[in-house]
């Protein structure tokens, strides 16, 4: 089996030196390149076409900027690329943070972590506020793309049920029309979720062989709420919506992986899926990718069946009391979230517990 490994990030930069003044971050890889922003919280994502010398960028010229955030009840976007960020690199080997304060007055943030691997960027992010932070929906845990489709002219992603689909962007009909998952409303190829096993997205041009793609590891207990679709809007704009959740309080912290392999197809990012899916996680809680949320989720995970089984044996043990009944109902109710919430499932496990030591 091939094994993820972590490689040092080439950080080049535009201009004289490695300063705080230089424009932009760049982490390059083979036949791609991400440049992050100094003065905004946005980035490109380039790639050169197989044969041809020059590097192109995946987003429609004059078009939207990538990024993060999410919308508030007044119709209001807060948007990282309208944001001067604290930019943090790692050194030669290390990953790059960007930061955004988003909303000073609820001490709203945002921050995306980039490590590179040899399939592309692992992007950890997270959304921190303060108390009082207001009520948001359309979360942006993994950005908004407005993507140029003169060069990312197919799409593929596949179902819940396994089924790939696929096909030119061309035959997805007039606008307003979408491909992915979790879409505003019928038209083109749209499906009710990712297939866990293989949470992925892609856009690719079968002729020049580049891609792009994200794939949404800890699918079912990180993103099985989340939206994931293209949508070829009117006036134009080929919004990417990679991954956002419906609402939130503006806390959180998701990982992802933009897929950056090139290829003309997705055979390449089907065969990787499962395997980065695997290990990701594995980084995570090995400490090589700082993602303490998550972390802490995934040790819940792999605590929760012996605690659960432990606290199924020692109610079996009890006489029919109150405390029994209630460990029981907690243990149940565990069971039920323990996909979705796997910390909040090893919780109620623990206070079941607590309750027959207790009772």
């Amino acid at each position: 089996m091939k094994a993820l490994f972590l490689i040092a990030i080439p950080l080049a930069v535009v201009g004289r030196s490695a300063s705080s003044d230089t424009p932009s971050v760049k982490l390059t890889g083979e036949r791609w390149r991400v440049e992050l922003r100094r003065d905004a919280g946005t980035f490109d994502v380039l790639a050169q076409p197989a044969g041809e010398a020059a590097f192109v960028s995946f987003l429609r010229p004059d078009g939207e900027k990538p990024w993060f955030g999410y919308n508030l009840a007044d119709g209001k976007e807060a948007r990282t690329c309208e944001v001067k960020p604290t930019v943090k690199t790692g050194g030669a080997s290390g990953p790059v943070s960007v930061r955004c304060d988003l909303d000073r007055e609820h001490a709203v943030t945002h921050e995306a972590l980039y490590t590179t691997i040899p399939e592309g960027l692992v992007v950890v992010s997270r959304f921190t506020a303060g108390a009082l932070a207001p009520e948001a929906s359309i979360v942006r845990f993994a950005p908004k793309l407005d993507v140029n489709i003169d060069l990312l002219t197919h799409y593929a992603y596949m179902d819940g049920h396994g089924r790939r689909h696929q096909g030119a962007l061309a035959d997805l009909g007039e606008r307003n029309t979408y491909a992915g998952v979790g879409a505003w409303e019928p038209g083109g190829d749209v499906a009710a979720r990712l297939n866990a096993e293989r949470p992925y997205m892609l856009l690719h041009n079968p002729q020049r062989a580049i891609s792009l793609g994200v794939i949404l590891p800890c699918y079912d207990s990180l993103w099985r709420d989340a939206n994931t679709f293209l949508q070829l809007y009117k006036g134009g704009y080929n919004f990417w919506y990679t991954g956002f959740l419906p609402s939130t309080r503006l806390r959180g912290e998701r990982v992802l992986v933009v897929y950056l392999k090139q290829s003309g197809s997705p055979d390449a990012i089907e065969e990787d899926a499962p395997r980065l899916c695997r290990e990701v996680p594995r980084l995570i809680s090995s400490g090589k990718i700082d993602a303490p949320s998550v972390k802490a989720m995934l040790a819940a995970q792999e605590a929760f069946e012996g605690e659960a089984q432990a606290l199924h044996e020692l109610i079996l043990q009890q006489p029919p009391t109150r405390a029994a009944w209630v460990a029981m109902e907690m243990l149940r109710t565990a069971h039920e979230c323990r996909e979705r919430d796997p910390v909040k499932a090893l919780d109620l496990v623990q206070r079941g517990k607590a309750e027959l030591e207790g009772g």
